[in-house]
């Protein structure tokens, strides 16, 4: 398994951690996200997403 810098590391799109192996990669609304756990996932489907919406999604996505 080739090793990757902590700045290419991908972060949950719920609960914003490092994900340095082993990530899952969903579809939501038409976006492709990547979260840690399937925890994170409902907690992104059920209250970020709602409470935030598609436009700080796209920007958190961005890495902005």
């Amino acid at each position: 398994m080739p090793l990757r810098e902590v700045d290419s590391m991908p972060r949950c799109a719920a609960c914003g951690i490092l994900v340095p192996c082993q990530e899952i990669h969903k579809e939501h609304e038409g976006h492709s996200i990547i979260v840690c756990s399937e925890k994170c996932f409902r907690m992104y489907t059920t209250y970020w997403y709602p409470k935030y919406g598609a436009k700080e999604a796209r920007r958190s996505a961005a890495g902005r």
